[in-house]
């Protein structure tokens, strides 16, 4: 009896593997190994037939590429697959890994993961794959502080913006304390620099993401806590109306202009500029000199202004080189008869006029007042998509030390514009909370 099972055994097999697709080269080879039994157990593998023709002679070795056909995904190009699973064990993927990789990742993007160590937290990957995130995402969640991914994957926080946050110093607490500011609030903060009081700020009830640049500005002048700022702020205690303040004794030397040459360089009465500062890259436009992008970006404001049918401007002031303002002050001084404080009234100090920086610009409009361009109220809603912003807005003055001047815009480059723009801030608001 013995002897008829061995005969049966001897005909049937080759014959069951072959219907597997093996070859007959393949069918001696598991014969030779002992491994009849698992890879007729497994049926047709044609990821394993793909490997023997690559390796045959480390058959013993190959366990983790019997995986039945009807295991992996419909119309499979079984050689292309395991071009990409084989990096992926040698990676130190597991076969139970491997099998959720192929089901779930398209093959080209399997082909990334070949491409960098097996990720920190496996699991973390799997779950992310699982909640539809993509592979590199998936890939950069298993790679990331266990805490900070459960945040995004579980609390549902944004993937971009949580990663951003984390990479700018804020911990996984600190997140979660902000997670009460809408995604663009948040956006904005990666934007921001680094605030370690600021989610405790954000905690505070009545916190104003608008009145941020505020609340910091009180808490550097009065050294105030966070929350008591918050408060202070919102009752408008900070506020001083333009006829109770001493703009002449605003006037100071604390703080030079760290970078002049920045779109974004803060020149006012506490900040100032160097004498032998001037920009190197000095044009010409509208018989005025100015810095290259600001004389581009007029260009492109005036085609637009034209366009919507408004009245030609021009530019009345731009660059001022150091000299020519103190030029300029003295004769005021003169004229007022050493009166610095009315002469303060016209003209900044030399040093202290942000248009020795070539990005300001005094606009003209038939000797009138500024705010009676019929083209002013377009500018003030459309100028920041050219860079620009009104320096010196009205019940700012508080601020920026300078009333009002209705025709002085200021080239800060369209994305620093936008946000000074859509938050109603000045330059010296965005400073504190971007520079």
């Amino acid at each position: 009896m013995a002897a008829i099972f061995a005969s049966l055994y001897f005909l049937l097999v080759p014959g069951q593997l072959k219907s597997f697709a093996y070859t007959d080269e393949q069918v001696a080879l598991i014969r030779k190994n002992g491994m009849v039994y698992d890879f007729i157990r497994a049926g047709r593998s044609s990821l394993m037939s793909a490997a023997l023709e690559k390796n045959p002679e480390n058959i013993r070795k190959m366990d983790q590429y019997l995986i039945s056909d009807k295991d992996l995904p419909a119309n499979t190009d079984f050689t292309a697959i395991y071009n990409v699973v084989a990096p992926l064990y040698d990676k130190g993927y597991e076969k139970e890994d491997v099998l959720k990789l192929v089901n779930s990742v398209e093959l080209m993007d399997l082909m990334l993961l070949t491409e960098n160590p097996l990720p920190v937290n496996k699991d973390v990957m799997f779950t992310a794959l699982d909640k539809k995130y993509n592979v590199i995402q998936a890939y950069q969640l298993a790679n990331l502080d266990k805490e900070l991914s459960t945040l995004i994957i579980s609390d549902g926080a944004d993937y971009a913006t949580t990663v951003k946050l984390n990479n700018k110093g804020y911990s996984v607490d600190d997140i979660k304390a902000m997670s009460k500011l809408s995604s663009s609030e948040l956006r904005l903060v990666t934007l921001m620099k680094y605030m370690e009081f600021l989610p405790e700020m954000v905690r505070t009830q009545g916190f104003n993401m608008k009145l941020l640049p505020r609340y910091v500005i009180n808490m550097n002048e009065n050294g105030c806590l966070p929350e008591d700022s918050v408060m202070y702020v919102n009752d408008d205690l900070d506020y001083v109306a333009l006829e109770d303040l001493d703009l002449y004794g605003m006037y100071n030397d604390d703080f030079r202009t760290v970078n002049p040459s920045s779109y974004t360089a803060l020149v006012n009465k506490n900040h100032y500029l160097n004498s032998d500062y001037a920009p190197t890259d000095l044009t010409e436009f509208s018989q005025e000199e100015m810095r290259t992008d600001v004389a581009t970006a007029l260009g492109s404001l005036f085609t637009a202004l034209d366009n919507q049918g408004y009245d030609d401007i021009i530019v009345d002031i731009a660059y001022i080189s150091y000299d020519e303002q103190d030029e300029l002050f003295n004769r005021y001084l003169e004229m007022f008869d050493d009166d610095e404080e009315a002469a303060l009234l016209k003209t900044p100090y030399a040093g202290y006029s942000e248009h020795q920086t070539g990005l300001a610009v005094d606009f003209y409009y038939k000797g009138k007042n500024f705010s009676e361009y019929n083209g002013y109220q377009w500018l003030l809603d459309n100028a920041h998509t050219f860079g620009f912003i009104l320096r010196y807005p009205k019940d700012k003055e508080f601020l920026t030390g300078f009333e009002n001047e209705p025709n002085h815009f200021r080239y800060v480059g369209v994305e620093a514009a936008t946000i000074m723009h859509d938050n109603r801030w000045t330059l010296e608001e965005y400073t504190a909370v971007f520079e």
